[in-house]
């Protein structure tokens, strides 16, 4: 079995510039190499626009680097720091989707759904 849950060599991310005569090119992420090892809890930490949430984008394949490699051998999450609601879903079906995602069966998730909502209209009233 690998040792390595994921692992990158020279991975590389330019965001392009729209505006062909002001803009300019962003190069972001330039040959990064990082590996963690099975049982690793690890952080990120850098300045705002360093590319830390690009990074964690192309570990988790979300968006694809320009150039270098990803490897990946188990499952790899990720907690954003925004908030990260889908507009489109209904309530329930947000509670479906993240519930199963954290392996909980549809009673779990029904009681969860319940709950949240039970001490949501509490505070607004």
């Amino acid at each position: 079995m690998e040792q390595h849950l994921i692992k990158t060599e020279g991975v590389t991310k330019t965001y392009r510039s729209n505006m062909p005569f002001f803009g300019r090119d962003e190069e972001v992420l330039k040959g990064v190499d990082f590996e963690v090892d099975r049982g690793e809890i690890i952080g990120i930490v850098g300045e705002n626009g360093s590319g830390k949430s690009t990074f964690m984008k192309i570990l988790t394949g979300v968006l694809k680097q320009d150039g270098g490699t990803v490897e990946r051998n188990g499952k790899i999450g990720w907690c954003p720091q925004e908030k990260l609601l889908y507009e489109r879903l209904t309530v329930g079906e947000i509670f479906t989707l993240f519930g199963t995602g954290y392996e909980m069966d549809r009673v779990e998730i029904k009681n969860a759904e319940e709950s949240w909502l039970n001490d949501s209209v509490l505070k607004i009233i």
